[in-house]
C-alpha cells in the first residue's frame, strides 16, 4: 500500500486510487494518504471497511470473501474474480419522485402524467401524508427500474457472450455458464439513488414551514412550486436560507436523509435479478446530478427548477455552512452499513487546512469519521 502511494506521488498521477480504512488502520498509513490529498487532485478516495463489509455480509456474501472487496470505476463495489456486479444498473431521481408526490403524479415542468395519482400537496394535512405519497411514487418508479435492468440482462444473454472474462471469474467454468448467463459466484445489480439530500431538505422545509409553523399554506407552497417561485421570491429565500439543511449536524434534515436511505435499501431488498441475485444500493449520482437536475422542477427547500441536484450524499451545493466536522456528523447518520454497493460523498476543504498542525487534525478527522 505504501509503495502504491509512493509511485502515485512520484509519477504525479491523478487517477482513481482507493484507500480502504477501518478501525484498526495504522495512523502512519492514514497520514501517508493525507500527504497525497494535500497535493490536490482528490486522491486517494477513502472507503470504510466497517460499513461496506457488514453490508456485503448482510447481502449473503461470506465475510472471508467480503473482506476482499474492491472498488471499480469510481466507487462501485465488486468481489474480484468472483462477481458479476452489474455496477450502476439504473438511477432513480428521488427529488422527481417527491415532485410527483406533491403534484398528483404530474411533472411540474410539462404537466405530463408520469406517476400514479396520489393527490397534491394541497390535499395533505401532515408531513406523513406527503411521505406516504412519496413512497407510492418511489415504489412505482422502482418497479419500472428493476424491470428495465432485468430486461437488459436478458437482452445481453441473447446478444453476446464474454468467454475471456468468464474464464477469469470463479464458478463460470464449473457451472458451464458464461458470466452474462449468471455463471459468476455472485450476481447482483446495483441501484443508484440520487438526491437524498435534496429530498431530506425538502421534507424538513415542508414539516417546519407548512405543517408546524404554518408560515405558508400547503396550497400556497404548491402554487410557488408550479410557478418556480415566480411571485414568491421572499418565500424561496426563506426556505433556502432560514430553514435547517442536511450537512450541518441538524437532526431534522439529517434524520430525514437517514430515513430516506434506509427506505431505499429496504425497498430494493424486495427485488431479485434473473439469476436470483440481490439488488444492492448505491448512494451515488456520478455527474448525473447536473442533467437530472435540468429535468426536475422547483422543490420545497428553495431550489429553482432545473438547478443541479446534490452530488451523491454530499450536502447540496452551498448548503453546508457549519464546517467540515458538522458535515461529517450529518454523513455519519446515514445507514451506510446497508449500502452494499457503497455511498459517495465529496468534501472540499481549503488547502490551508492541510498545512502544519492542520494535517494531523485532518488525519484525526478521517479516523473519527470511520469510527462514526
Amino acid at each position: 500500500s505504501y509503495l502504491v502511494l509512493d509511485v502515485t506521488e512520484g509519477l504525479e498521477f491523478v487517477r482513481c486510487l482507493s484507500a480502504r480504512l477501518h478501525n484498526g488502520s495504522p495512523r502512519a498509513f492514514v497520514e501517508r494518504c493525507v500527504d497525497l490529498v494535500a497535493r490536490g487532485g482528490g486522491i486517494p478516495f477513502f472507503f470504510n471497511d466497517e460499513a461496506i463489509i457488514s453490508a456485503l455480509v448482510d447481502k449473503g456474501i461470506p465475510v472471508e470473501e467480503a473482506r476482499d472487496y474492491a472498488p471499480i470505476g469510481c466507487i462501485e463495489i465488486t468481489i474480484p474474480g468472483k462477481a458479476c456486479p452489474h455496477a450502476v444498473s439504473h438511477w432513480i431521481n428521488l427529488p422527481k419522485c417527491l415532485e410527483l408526490a406533491l403534484n398528483d403524479g404530474r411533472d411540474l415542468l410539462d404537466g405530463a402524467q408520469v406517476g400514479p395519482r396520489t393527490g397534491t400537496l394541497a390535499e395533505c394535512s401532515s408531513i406523513e401524508d406527503v411521505q406516504a405519497a412519496y413512497t407510492k411514487q418511489l415504489e412505482y418508479v422502482a418497479e419500472l427500474a428493476v424491470y428495465g435492468s432485468n430486461a437488459t440482462e436478458l437482452a445481453h444473454r441473447a446478444q453476446f457472450r464474454l468467454p475471456y472474462l468468464s474464464l477469469l471469474t470463479e464458478d463460470c467454468v464449473s457451472r458451464g455458464l458464461d458470466i452474462v448467463e449468471g455463471g459468476a459466484r455472485y450476481n447482483y445489480h446495483s441501484s443508484a439513488a440520487m438526491g437524498v439530500p435534496d429530498v431530506a431538505d425538502s421534507l424538513a422545509a415542508l414539516q417546519q414551514a407548512v405543517f408546524t409553523e404554518g408560515r405558508v399554506s400547503a396550497k400556497e407552497m404548491l402554487r410557488a412550486l408550479r410557478t418556480d417561485f415566480a411571485d414568491a421570491e421572499d418565500l424561496r429565500l426563506y426556505l433556502h436560507n432560514r430553514l435547517p439543511k442536511y450537512g450541518n449536524d441538524h437532526p431534522l434534515p439529517d434524520g430525514y436523509a437517514a430515513e430516506l436511505a434506509r427506505q431505499y435499501c429496504e425497498l430494493f431488498d424486495r427485488f431479485t435479478t434473473p439469476s436470483g441475485g440481490r439488488y444492492f444500493v448505491h448512494l451515488f449520482t456520478f455527474t448525473l446530478h447536473l442533467p437530472y437536475g435540468k429535468l426536475t422542477g422547483a422543490s420545497p427547500e428553495g431550489r429553482h427548477a432545473r438547478e443541479p441536484l446534490a452530488y451523491s450524499v454530499s450536502p447540496a451545493q452551498g448548503r453546508d455552512r457549519d464546517g467540515l466536522t458538522a458535515m461529517l456528523n450529518s454523513l455519519s447518520r446515514l445507514p451506510h452499513h446497508l449500502v452494499a454497493a457503497s455511498s459517495s460523498a465529496i468534501a472540499e476543504a481549503d488547502p490551508t487546512l492541510l498545512e502544519g498542525a492542520g494535517r494531523a487534525a485532518f488525519t484525526d478527522l478521517l479516523l473519527t469519521a470511520v469510527r462514526q
